[in-house]
């Protein structure tokens, strides 16, 4: 058996091609995810050049360690989705290719297709829940932060923001035309967990405005 591709194991140049190949995967999945994860490793950058900040108690440096450590699990949990999102939507290609010449056949077809949507559904759901946890370990760091690092941090925001938006229409993509409980379910975490990574966003680009500011 051949070995899956690793997206973020590609060299860049060969990534972004395979992004704008007329190719189903890898896609808008694929590439919320990686937006994520390189919002997550700017952000971590940020925090690692804050440690013994001048001026700020040691105490500092034992929470910042911990952000840092989450930040980079969760840089690694963002490119490890950007592979599953891409096997997630090539399983729901093949459940739609299997068979359907008996009523057993239709019924299996028609099952395994609900399956693979519906886990199709919740990979991109993770990717989102994991850029909305990074924005608030970046959001917990800011008061603390150097603020020549102001535009990486805030960088790091507004990618993990835009990972988590195009998370969000790759989740809601699957659950067109459902109307069922669990779809509703998801529905509304979407929409809560976009409200919070906005509410992150402003608060990430306030902070990095004033840190820019002209010194009065």
């Amino acid at each position: 058996m051949d070995t899956p591709l690793s997206f973020p194991a590609l060299p860049f140049h060969a990534l972004v091609d395979s992004l704008a190949a007329r190719t189903p995967t890898p896609g808008g999945g694929t590439g919320a995810a990686l937006a994520g994860a390189l919002g997550a490793a700017l952000g971590c950058m940020a925090v690692r050049f804050s440690f013994g900040k001048k001026g700020e108690p040691g105490e500092h440096d034992p929470v910042l360690a911990k952000i840092e450590a989450a930040l980079l699990a969760a840089a690694k949990a963002l490119q490890e989705l950007s592979d599953e999102d891409a096997a997630s939507f090539e399983a729901v290609r093949s459940a739609r290719k299997l068979p359907q010449a008996s009523d057993a056949e239709k019924a299996a077809r028609s099952a395994a297709i609900a399956a693979a949507t519906a886990h199709s559904a919740d990979v991109p759901l993770q990717t989102l829940r994991v850029a909305r946890e990074a924005m608030e370990l970046i959001d917990g760091a800011l008061s603390v932060l150097n603020t020549r690092l102001a535009t990486d941090a805030g960088s790091g925001a507004l990618l993990l923001r835009a990972g988590a938006r195009c998370a969000a229409w790759n989740v809601l993509v699957n659950l067109v035309g459902d109307s069922s409980a669990a779809a509703e379910t998801r529905r509304g975490e979407v929409a809560k967990l976009l409200a919070r990574a906005e509410e992150l966003e402003r608060r990430a680009v306030a902070w990095t405005d004033r840190a820019l500011a002209p010194s009065s």
